[in-house]
């Protein structure tokens, strides 16, 4: 699967950090829950470090991505998920409550992706129906690229 991940450059002095919310669908969790997510600022761009929030990081040091756009009240909104994804890690018991049929190893992060800015931008709470459906629905793009049926 291609990633639009990819590690930020080294820090420069208008570089910033920023401490950006999303959605964690923790994998020893039963409910999914609001997180800070520490995100490195550049001029262009906008790094979030999912590392820092996601649990067996020892197991499966590997983060992957994918953005998946879904249409609400007539426009295209864009996320990006990032998660981790390995048999060896356990299964993810947020999203097995919500979608008994999928199997899911590992945390899962949902992100918005700003309209004007480069990158992510803060999540909204009545965004949590959206990150709802793009689980619970199996979104067709999100699952052809990461889940395990």
């Amino acid at each position: 699967m291609p990633s639009t991940r990819a590690p930020p450059l080294s820090p420069s002095r208008s570089d910033r950090y920023l401490s950006i919310k999303g959605r964690l669908y923790p994998a020893s969790g039963p409910k999914p829950r609001a997180v800070v997510i520490k995100t490195h600022c550049t001029s262009g761009s906008r790094f979030p470090s999912a590392e820092l929030v996601f649990s067996d990081i020892n197991i499966e040091p590997g983060v992957h991505d994918t953005i998946v756009t879904v249409a609400a009240q007539g426009q295209d909104l864009k996320y990006l998920v990032l998660c981790k994804s390995s048999t060896n890690l356990p299964v993810n018991q947020t999203i097995a409550n919500s979608n008994p049929d999928v199997n899911w190893h590992g945390d899962l992060l949902i992100m918005r992706i700003g309209s004007r800015a480069q990158g992510v931008v803060n999540w909204r709470g009545c965004e949590n129906y959206i990150a709802t459906r793009i689980v619970s629905d199996a979104h067709p793009l999100f699952y052809l690229d990461l889940w395990e049926k």
